[in-house]
């Protein structure tokens, strides 16, 4: 299975803790390396970024990352 973080060694656990405010289609990440990605749900394509007010965020209350 391809991964979808276009990175050398993407994280292997990830939480989604945001959406894009104008494209609800593309999720915010946070991985377990503790960097943000932009998830775009239509295409699976990922990229790093940081988080600015373009995107609603609301991180995980317990902090438990998905796999």
């Amino acid at each position: 299975m391809r991964s979808p973080i276009s990175e050398p060694t993407p994280p292997s656990e990830l939480a989604v803790i945001g959406e894009n405010k104008t494209d609800p289609t593309e999720l915010l990440l946070l991985g377990v390396d503790g960097r943000h990605y932009a998830y775009h749900l239509p295409d699976g394509h990922t990229r790093h970024v940081d988080p600015d007010d373009r995107w609603n965020v609301d991180p995980p209350s317990d902090q438990r990352l998905f796999t």
